[in-house]
């Protein structure tokens, strides 16, 4: 038997992380099953060792015990990555879920104030702003140096590939908040093939960056999001949703709930 965790926001908190991992497989062995740990997304960023975080995930998802979805501070980060030396990622290339180029500039106002330069250069200064240095720093990389940022080939690879759905019987989660008809539009997308379109660019960009209380989902399932960091872990039963973050970086708590248990489990986040 297998119980999932969902877990708030990290933001690079791993020592926090540990702890409260340790919490969640002594409540899922006492119950006789095996934890299962799945981050909302919103990994890196703000916290001291998003590196350390990073790794954790990526080789507790090789073993089976872990996986993660795509937050907006990934996106950042993989995007601003792209920007400044995109032969990093190789034959692949980018994660369809990151727009780059005349696709992400599409929509914006400041499309037609700023040249390409300078709105590459944007994208830069608000990751950089929004956590992005001490990310970097963390990989033992100077962020004010660009053409550096190499990131291990191990890690790089992991997160470019982070979905931006996950779903298990009893739950579906994404970062941000949806509405039900745009999670069934994810959901299908996920399963099909095929780059980024302005549509599916939109739908991305709502499931990393909402704050508004969606409708329930599309089926009997509970909707799990982070993204907005809340004084404790809120469920909204005539939604069917439930929001874990709960400021971990702010000094707050990071916490996890389980479907399978309905309970959940605190720890206190860095002071």
């Amino acid at each position: 038997m297998r119980h999932h965790w969902f877990i708030g926001d990290i933001h690079g908190c791993y020592e926090s992380l540990r702890r409260l991992e340790d919490k969640l497989g002594r409540a899922s062995e006492r119950a006789g099953a095996d934890p299962y740990f799945v981050s909302v997304g919103d990994l890196v960023d703000r916290g001291p060792d998003s590196a350390a975080v990073v790794r954790h995930f990526r080789e507790g998802s090789a073993a089976g015990t872990h996986t993660a979805i795509l937050g907006n501070h990934e996106e950042m980060m993989l995007r601003c990555i792209h920007s400044a030396v995109p032969e990093v990622f190789g034959d692949a290339g980018l994660s369809r879920w990151v727009a780059t180029g005349e696709l992400y500039r599409s929509g914006s106002p400041r499309q037609t104030w700023l040249s390409d330069a300078e709105f590459q250069m944007l994208g830069r200064l608000m990751w950089l702003s929004q956590g992005g240095n001490p990310t970097l720093a963390s990989f033992g990389i100077d962020p004010h140096s660009p053409a550096r940022w190499l990131l291990p080939e191990d890690d790089l690879d992991w997160l470019n590939q982070l979905p931006v759905v996950f779903e298990c019987d009893s739950a579906v989660a994404t970062h941000a908040l949806v509405t039900a008809e745009l999670l069934e539009y994810l959901i299908i997308a996920d399963q099909a093939e095929g780059s980024m379109s302005v549509d599916l660019r939109d739908a991305v960009s709502r499931a990393l960056w909402l704050r508004s209380l969606p409708n329930a989902p599309p089926d009997e399932r509970v909707h799990v999001s982070g993204h907005t960091p809340l004084s404790r872990v809120r469920r909204y039963e005539s939604r069917r949703l439930v929001r874990v973050d709960t400021g971990c970086y702010l000094g707050w708590r990071l916490s996890a709930w389980s479907p399978e248990l309905d309970r959940v489990i605190s720890v206190k986040g860095p002071s």
